[in-house]
C-alpha cells in the first residue's frame, strides 16, 4: 500500500492561523512573531529534506583496513564498535 503524500500547507498559512497568544503584546509584536514562526516552520521542513537526503545516500567508502582499538574489554575492530548498528555516534 503506496501512501500519496499530502501537500504541505503553506508556512506563512500555518503561522497565521496560530491562536496562541501572548498577554499585553506590543502592535509590533504579533506581525513579527508571526513572520518568525513561519520561518521556523520553513527551517525544519528544509532540516527534514536534508535529513532525507542524508538517509537516501548509499553506502560510504570501504575502510581498507582492520583497524585495532582498546575497548572497556579489550581489543575491538572498527567494525565491532558499531555492534548490530549502522551509525556510529563518538
Amino acid at each position: 500500500m503506496t501512501t500519496i503524500p499530502q501537500p504541505l500547507t503553506p508556512a506563512k498559512e500555518l503561522a497565521n492561523n496560530n491562536a496562541a497568544r501572548f498577554p499585553n503584546e506590543s502592535a509590533e509584536y504579533r506581525p513579527a512573531r508571526t513572520a518568525l514562526l513561519a520561518e521556523e516552520i520553513e527551517l525544519r521542513r528544509h532540516i527534514e529534506r536534508v535529513a532525507q537526503q542524508r538517509r537516501a545516500l548509499p553506502p560510504g567508502g570501504v575502510v581498507p583496513k582492520t583497524y585495532q582499538f582498546i575497548g572497556e574489554h579489550g581489543s575491538v575492530t572498527f567494525a565491532d564498535l558499531f555492534g548490530d548498528k549502522q551509525t556510529l555516534a563518538v
